[in-house]
């Protein structure tokens, strides 16, 4: 079983407020979190690091949620993203 302090976490949300609760609620589990606003900068991040878990919002605007997760499965197409 993965420890949680080797659980690396990518979250994804317009809403800053959402997105920090989210990234408080990994970090306190002991997750290691990096943020995004929106679609494009989490495939910017994506592109720098690989992740255990991300947690995406599904309607944000520049890029949305299901925007995201088909470009994240190219970048990234040996890795299942539930």
């Amino acid at each position: 079983m993965t420890s949680p302090s080797s659980i690396s976490a990518l979250v994804l949300d317009d809403e800053p407020s959402i997105r920090r609760m989210i990234e408080i609620a990994l970090r306190n589990f002991g997750c290691q979190v990096e943020t995004a606003a929106n679609g494009r900068e989490g495939l910017s991040i994506l592109l720098r690091g690989s992740f255990d878990v991300v947690v995406v919002d599904l309607k944000m605007s520049e890029m949305d949620g299901v925007a995201f997760l088909t470009e994240a499965l190219k970048i990234c197409p040996c890795r299942s993203m539930p």
